[in-house]
């Protein structure tokens, strides 16, 4: 069992720190963790969790869309954490992913002014990691999130980047929340769509439709930990209440397995198969 996308890093501050919920997530039958980490500091803790376990645990990198601010001091910023990126990504171990990355208008109301601008920002960074992941050989996962629920014009704006850029590689849409005929689209060009507690939702309705419509074979189980506790998890397995951990993937195949109606067994499974298939580099 795989927990595609997670933020360890941004739970807990060292590997010793982090260890229960790992050796939790094994015991109950947990094989990978892949940990995405967002920002250079994230990373070193990250890449900690990987040496202590380098069996489970497996990294994603890259600088989080909602980094710009659209000021020319926080962008000088991000440039020196391009570098840095650049230059260390091959010391990285158990590197399998570049991201996630896209694009974010869930901020427009509060950076005012700026928004036109950190819209740029957001791009030419979306490009640069493109790039990367180009150069790397390694697969992209994008983060797209709109203006407000019913905003999905984000998806398009990710696929008419990744279509100018002439991405050709692997790309993974975390926590997917757009419309049946967005995951259509997305699986017809054989990206895969990651599902998470947010599918056990009561007002998750127009994700549960996408799920019961997507095939078993296009879809990442993930936890998105700490965040997006399923509503059907027994909290009572959790480490520290109401902070999400791998072991919630569980509750998230069971709910994708009752919406499909198939065995968890047969959700987990493929969840198994489709990440990775995707993190080639996985052991």
């Amino acid at each position: 069992m795989i927990d595609s996308h997670c933020h360890l890093n941004a739970s807990y501050p060292s590997k010793a720190a982090a260890a229960p919920t790992i050796e939790s997530f094994i015991s109950k039958g947990g094989k990978r963790i892949v940990d995405v980490a967002t920002n250079i500091e994230e990373i070193t803790i990250s890449q900690s969790l990987a040496r202590a376990y380098p069996t489970a645990i497996y990294c994603n990198v890259g600088l989080h869309p909602e980094t710009p601010d659209g000021k020319t001091d926080s962008w000088i910023k991000i440039q020196d954490s391009l570098t840095t990126l650049r230059s260390t990504i091959n010391t990285l171990i158990n590197l399998v992913g570049i991201g996630e990355t896209g694009l974010d208008y869930s901020y427009k109301e509060t950076q005012g002014e700026y928004f036109t601008k950190v819209i740029e920002q957001q791009r030419e960074l979306f490009v640069s990691h493109i790039e990367l992941a180009k150069k790397n050989e390694l697969p992209l996962i994008i983060h797209a999130r709109g203006e407000h629920q019913q905003d999905y014009s984000v998806y398009q704006d990710v696929l008419g980047i990744l279509t100018e850029e002439k991405f050709s590689g692997r790309v993974y849409f975390h926590s997917f929340g757009g419309t049946k005929e967005l995951a259509e689209k997305i699986v017809d060009q054989g990206y895969l769509i990651g599902v998470n507690g947010i599918v056990t939702y009561s007002g998750a309705q127009i994700v549960a439709e996408c799920i019961q419509y997507a095939p078993l074979s296009a879809l990442l189980l993930e936890t998105d930990a700490p965040f997006l506790i399923p509503s059907n998890l027994d909290r009572k397995e959790l480490q520290i209440p109401k902070v999400n951990e791998p072991i919630g993937i569980f509750a998230t195949a069971a709910r994708v397995a009752k919406l499909k109606n198939t065995d968890v067994a047969d959700v987990l499974h493929a969840g198994e198969q489709n990440a990775h298939a995707i993190f080639e580099r996985m052991l």
